[in-house]
């Protein structure tokens, strides 16, 4: 009997015989997107009132998620309690409209746009396609 099971993402296992090797190259290419999601920290400052920040896309929503945690005096003084969680979500049905209006707020009026976007998305690793004529 062969064995088969879900992969992180709900992707199905394969067993290796019999599946092409187009089909094990996609698996892993998914296998490789879902590592590349993994939180982005955008805020750690330790002190007094500790506050930590990340984004994430939501695995069963595939909603865009801003989650913070504030910790210490200001949650004190503000709630009664020294923990403060927070989170944002962007429905998957707006990530497209989200990214577009980040774009357009941090390239507007830059005149080397496609200069500038290229190596931000080099810098980072971001697969992208440049086509020009």
């Amino acid at each position: 009997m062969r064995r088969t099971g879900l992969l992180p993402g709900g992707v199905r296992r394969f067993p290796r015989h019999g599946v092409s090797r187009t089909c094990r190259n996609v698996v892993a290419e998914v296998l490789t997107i879902s590592e590349q999601l993994k939180p982005i920290t955008i805020v750690d400052v330790k002190g007094p009132t500790s506050i930590h920040i990340e984004v994430r896309i939501a695995e069963d929503t595939g909603a865009v998620v801003l989650a913070g945690q504030d910790l210490g005096e200001a949650p004190q003084e503000h709630f009664g309690k020294s923990d403060y969680e927070y989170f944002l979500s962007v429905p998957a049905v707006e990530k497209d409209r989200l990214l577009l209006e980040l774009l357009a707020e941090k390239l507007r009026g830059n005149t080397s746009a496609r200069t500038a976007l290229a190596d931000w998305l080099s810098q980072r690793g971001i697969r992208f396609e440049l086509a020009s004529f």
